[in-house]
């Protein structure tokens, strides 16, 4: 445990050093309040989760749970679950969701998207058409093979 929050800790520090145009948190599922459709151009933090209605323009970071509506850039959950309706950029976390097609990468161990861009991590599963999955079981079911092992590509 104290390994995970030095880790969170030094990510922080990292994007407040590297001048973030402004900060916010969240604790619950919109909360506190007014985060519920509030929009962010800098860093979103989840302490332990981050749920908003809102945009966010730069990096989401939870322990549990990222869950912003949309996402351009960089969200991130430590030990949990990335979610966002609209995702342009990067999602991270051991369950990473979107909605609607990805504009970027999901990394993670179950990755799941409307379609869109790449998938990387053991489980891919894509409701759309997915460009690139690269993982152990990987469902595209716009693919010219809807389920395949290790590598799978979309039309």
């Amino acid at each position: 445990m104290k390994k995970l929050f030095l880790t969170f800790a030094a990510v922080s520090a990292m994007l407040l050093a590297a001048g973030c145009s402004s900060m916010d948190y969240g604790v619950w599922t919109h909360t506190p309040e007014g985060l519920a459709n509030k929009d962010i151009s800098g860093v979103r933090f989840g302490l332990p989760l981050s749920v908003s209605d809102g945009k966010v323009n730069g990096a989401e970071i939870a322990l549990f749970l990222a869950g912003s509506a949309k996402v351009s850039g960089f969200q991130y959950s430590l030990v949990g679950m990335s979610a966002a309706h609209e995702l342009s950029g990067m999602q991270m976390g051991f369950l990473n969701v979107t909605d609607k097609p990805l504009d970027g990468l999901q990394l993670g161990i179950f990755n799941e998207s409307g379609g869109g861009d790449w998938q990387i991590g053991i489980v891919n599963f894509s409701s759309g058409n997915t460009d690139v999955q690269i993982g152990i079981f990987n469902y595209n079911e716009n693919a010219r093979f809807p389920v395949t092992l290790f590598f799978n590509r979309g039309r």
